[in-house]
């Protein structure tokens, strides 16, 4: 999967605030949320914390985006399962899940939904809610630019500038009466685990969401976990490549969660 590279777009990008925000699901109850810790840890600790750079805090957001998408509607849930089991596949390119191009019409739309209110409501978040932290403001972004031009960088960044797939490792089920949806990325290092969002669904108390650790345990007792990870060039090594990823040397991004 060979990506162009789009340097001024990706400075943009870098730019943009996706503050951690509540919202209703579209189309079910209203979804409770607790705080997550964020801080800055080591290069290959056991279990990260934190986001270990914005590029992994931007598949958490994706990663987070998509989640709240599932555990927000039926129709979503159907499309993605009906998906994976024609493509016999527990990986989707988030071009094909996400933005302009996506072959899933409910989800993206979905998603691009949650995308848009994200970045137009950026202030006023209690205490206790769980998202993952917004990337840094480094300059950039025109004051007022609108959210579908935000939103369009958003998509530019993580499906044009670089190489990135929503891998399921224990598949999708929705059929339990209290279903979960967890959403996770790879940690960008060796590390074994890394912080995710649960929701839960119950009939009588709706979507709730929380923060969890995500690792091979975890998955022992869960279904429907979406990880977001980038996929590294096999062929195409030079050096305005993105996908080469060689700022993460010695770093298999298969392995995660595998």
């Amino acid at each position: 999967m060979k990506k162009t590279f789009f340097p001024f777009v990706t400075f943009l990008l870098l730019s943009l605030i996706f503050v951690s925000c509540e919202k209703e699901a579209i189309d079910t109850t209203d979804t409770q949320q607790i705080n997550l810790t964020s801080s800055v840890d080591s290069q290959t600790p056991p279990c990260l914390t934190g986001e270990y750079d914005l590029f992994e805090r931007q598949l958490q957001w994706l990663s987070y985006i998509a989640g709240e998408t599932l555990s927000g509607s039926s129709t979503a849930q159907s499309e993605l399962v009906n998906y994976f089991n024609n493509q016999r596949s527990n990986s989707i390119d988030a071009e094909d899940l996400v933005g302009p191009n996506a072959v899933l019409s409910t989800f993206s739309s979905d998603f691009h939904d949650f995308l848009i209110w994200h970045i137009e409501n950026p202030y006023g978040w209690p205490s206790n809610q769980t998202t993952p932290t917004p990337p840094v403001n480094i300059g950039g972004t025109p004051i007022g630019t609108p959210a579908e031009a935000l939103a369009t960088m958003f998509y530019d960044n993580m499906l044009v500038n670089n190489c990135v797939e929503i891998y399921l490792p224990v598949g999708l089920n929705f059929v339990a009466a209290n279903s979960t949806v967890t959403a996770t990325s790879h940690p960008l290092t060796n590390a074994t685990c890394n912080e995710g969002i649960e929701w839960i669904t119950t009939p009588l108390a709706g979507s709730q969401s929380f923060g969890v650790t995500v690792d091979q345990g975890y998955l022992s007792d869960h279904v429907n976990v979406l990880v977001t990870r980038p996929v590294r060039s096999d062929l195409d090594t030079i050096p305005s490549d993105p996908c080469v990823y060689s700022q993460y040397p010695g770093v298999d991004f298969t392995v995660f969660l595998d």
